[in-house]
């Protein structure tokens, strides 16, 4: 999936959402530091506008670089969604049997 297709998908979902304060955490560098410091990712500069430009619509945000292990719990339910298909909410659906043990961890 593109870069513009995720952002696209990814202002639909903030728009649904509305909150004032959100921290995101992703593992690409890369990504990370064309937002926080685009003159130092020259190279990315245009990912980093892209993602700003849909960011804009929250009112408070961070992006933060946070290694694989530091968020596995996350890694895990965002890989289960994607390869089970549990596009619905673990809410409405509900969580499968592993992530019970996960967090009690």
């Amino acid at each position: 999936m593109g870069l513009k297709m995720l952002s696209k998908r990814l202002n639909l979902k903030l728009a649904a959402f509305w909150s004032k304060h959100v921290i995101f955490e992703l593992e690409t560098s890369e990504l990370v530091g064309s937002i926080n410091r685009p003159r130092a990712w020259t190279a990315f500069r245009a990912y980093g506008f892209e993602l700003t430009e849909v960011l804009s619509n929250l009112t408070d945000w961070k992006m933060n670089m946070v290694s694989r292990e530091a968020k596995w719990g996350a890694f895990l339910i965002a890989r289960s969604v994607t390869k089970e298909m549990r596009l619905p909410s673990y809410v409405a659906q509900g969580s499968p049997s592993w992530l019970q043990g996960l967090l009690a961890e």
